[in-house]
């Protein structure tokens, strides 16, 4: 059986990896605005948005999250996040 402590490392760890994923998004992004720019497209692109929008909130309530994600605070901040991108 685990311990709490072995529990909380896994938790950690999980947070590590989902932070660095996220930079390595941020990383990609950047580039994304470097080629747009380079090739004279715009900034935004609302169907593009609509659409990943659309898919990760389906992705979110097929993986049941979206409630367990209403509840806490990281998982607010995460959904504010996504509909701060939606816009």
């Amino acid at each position: 059986m685990d311990t709490l402590e072995d529990l909380r490392k896994s938790i950690d760890n999980i947070d590590n990896a989902i932070i660095a994923m996220f930079a390595e998004r941020f990383k990609v992004t950047a580039k994304v605005g470097v080629y747009k720019a380079t090739n004279g497209l715009p900034a935004k692109d609302i169907e593009r948005e609509k659409i990943q929008f659309q898919r990760i909130s389906e992705y979110l309530c097929f993986m049941d999250l979206i409630q367990i994600l209403q509840k806490n605070c990281l998982g607010m901040s995460l959904i504010k996040w996504l509909m701060s991108t939606k816009k």
